[in-house]
């Protein structure tokens, strides 16, 4: 992150996960950037910690029970039948706004 923001850089950044971008706002601080007036940063996952008060992470939350439902039924059906085509599942997500949303 240290290095994306040298010189001229995007004006937020979408991390694969909510520890990505926990790391990414301690680099943005570090680089001196306030967080959202000069930079946005949205997470992925919606775990604990992006909860806490000095962190506010804004992220999108994944219905994680589902998945997991979702998954252990996938493999119970591949063992009953392994001949079975392979499927693709969508998941409702949301985004969870919080204070690192920058509005432009």
């Amino acid at each position: 992150m240290l290095r994306l923001l040298q010189g001229s850089h995007a004006g937020a950044y979408f991390c694969g996960d909510d520890v990505l971008s926990i790391g990414a706002l301690s680099a943005m601080s570090d680089a001196g950037l306030s967080v959202p007036d000069d930079i946005g940063v949205i997470g992925l996952n919606d775990m604990e910690m992006a909860r806490w008060e000095n962190i506010d992470l804004t992220t999108i939350h994944q219905p994680i029970d589902g998945i997991i439902d979702a998954s252990i039924e996938k493999v119970i059906s591949a063992l009953d039948n392994p001949d079975q085509e392979p499927q693709a599942r969508l998941f409702p997500c949301r985004i969870i706004e919080r204070g690192t949303l920058r509005m432009v």
